[in-house]
């Protein structure tokens, strides 16, 4: 029992370091306290049976409601900056898209449109003549 109850409590320990990472420094602070107050408690004090069992099972309880919060904290402050990154990203991209289409109506196309119709019409010459020359050699 008390080997399950130690895996259990290696198990939420590792579960609520890992999220002590990467939430804010305030969840960290939490967890030290809860970590000083079972691991260094009254070390003269004998705890037996099931006042044992029951500060196991209270420290987890604590333990579960820390990682809870923490993994809130850390999911809402995600969240918040995902936003951001896209907002910021969207007016990058409007500023940019800002700049391209004036200088874009800056510039002068006819010159463009006229070598693209003349290159256009020499294709279709070519295809024409192509096409005549092989109907007439039949």
């Amino acid at each position: 029992m008390k080997r399950i109850i130690m895996i259990g409590l290696a198990s939420i320990l590792l579960l609520s370091s890992v999220t002590v990472v990467y939430a804010s420094s305030d969840s960290k602070a939490g967890l030290q306290n809860w970590y000083e107050t079972i691991a260094f408690k009254q070390s003269s004090e004998k705890r037996t049976g099931i006042g044992d069992r029951l500060s196991i099972a209270e420290g987890l309880a604590q333990a579960i409601t820390g990682a809870k919060k923490d993994i809130k904290i850390f999911s809402a402050d995600t969240v918040l900056h995902w936003e951001q990154d896209i907002e910021n990203h969207q007016k990058e991209y409007l500023r940019r898209l800002s700049k391209t289409k004036k200088v874009l109506l800056g510039k002068n196309f006819d010159q463009y449109t006229q070598s693209k119709e003349a290159e256009i019409n020499a294709e279709i010459t070519a295809d024409i003549e192509d096409y005549l020359a092989d109907l007439l050699s039949e």
